[in-house]
């Protein structure tokens, strides 16, 4: 995630059907892991959207703002 060579924001979204107690296991220590390397890590596509979605309209706002500032 850190060095993407697109410069584009990864985001990595766990949801399973299944709910084991091994794959929760696995899915936890699988999140932690990518979040220590800078990955976005969700438990659900709505909220890795949302995220995403608030990202872009900060962004949106604060190159907005400079261009007001200047």
């Amino acid at each position: 995630a850190k060095n993407n060579r697109y410069n584009k924001p990864v985001v990595i979204v766990f949801h399973s059907f299944i709910n084991e107690a091994w794959e929760n296991d696995l899915r936890a220590k699988l999140k932690y892991e990518l979040a220590q390397k800078g990955a976005a890590v969700y438990s659900s596509l709505s909220g890795a959207a949302r995220a995403l979605a608030r990202f872009a309209a900060y962004h949106s706002f604060q190159r907005e703002r400079a261009q007001f500032d200047r």
